[in-house]
């Protein structure tokens, strides 16, 4: 599977806060969603409460500056046993409306 790097603009802003977090724009599978993972240096399994909040900061910031992606919106967070020993690192998914986010699906496709 290709490395996911493409990150989206909301990052500045992490970088900014100093948040563990970061979104990425997840373009190689057929659903339209974000993945948000730990910066590099915080990779693990389990997150903190912190953590947790930093998430729901990232996902709040990044709903207020893009609104377009706000309708019907589902942060899911993976958790469980199965999760556990297939997964090295937390992650979770932003579910997104469809059709803007095949239109920013298409414009990352171009500039990267």
């Amino acid at each position: 599977m290709v490395e996911q790097n493409i990150e989206i603009s909301v990052n500045h802003l992490c970088n900014q806060l100093n948040l563990s977090m970061k979104l990425i724009f997840d373009i190689f599978t057929p659903r339209p969603h974000f993945i948000i993972i730990q910066n590099e240096e915080y990779r693990k399994l389990n997150v903190t409460e912190n953590e947790i909040k930093e998430v729901m900061e990232l996902v709040t910031k990044f709903l207020t500056d893009k609104p377009e992606y706000d309708n019907n919106a589902i942060l899911s967070f993976h958790r469980g046993k199965w999760y556990q020993q297939h997964h090295k690192h937390f992650h979770a998914h932003l579910c997104v409306p469809k059709k803007p986010y095949c239109e920013e699906a298409k414009i990352m496709v171009i500039i990267f």
